[in-house]
């Protein structure tokens, strides 16, 4: 379903099914809810069905047909448009994508200044040489799996 304003007048184009039609609203007045019509909604109808005949074929047949609204309570909305819509939707997705890459570029440019720090930290270990403080004593006796371990002679 789509509406638009032409002349004044509001032309709602529908489809029941595969048949496609208008309905026709000359001069409105200002609806409310009107603008939450949309593709997907579901609306009952009152009006005069003005038929456009065929009149190439023998007996003429109707070719398509459209309806003539009274008052803007012609229109109800049985149903609305669900909310989830695929542009909704798609926008959705778009934004989720946005900001897993985000945290994906974040996560490397936090292991990248990661690895410089251990770097820099392993550089100024090795300067510092044979000052051994008490946290290389403990890793180094951590390596040789002596912690907490008695040893019996």
């Amino acid at each position: 379903m789509q509406r638009e304003s032409t002349s004044g007048d509001q032309v709602f184009f529908l489809n029941s099914g595969r048949q496609k039609f208008t309905a026709v609203l000359e001069h409105p007045q200002a609806v409310a809810g009107w603008e939450d019509l949309r593709e997907g909604a579901l609306l009952k109808l009152t009006g005069v069905c003005e038929i456009q005949w065929n009149q190439r074929s023998v007996p003429p047949s109707p070719e398509a047909f459209r309806l003539l609204l009274r008052t803007p309570a012609d229109v109800q909305v049985i149903r609305r448009a669900p909310w989830w819509t695929l542009a909704r939707a798609m926008r959705m997705l778009g934004g989720l994508l946005a900001l897993v890459l985000l945290a994906a570029v974040w996560v490397t440019a936090l292991r990248r200044r990661v690895q410089i720090q251990t770097s820099l930290l392993r550089k100024q270990m090795e300067a510092a040489g044979g000052a051994r403080g008490p946290v290389a004593a403990i890793a180094e006796t951590g390596k040789r799996g002596s912690i907490g371990r008695r040893h019996r002679s």
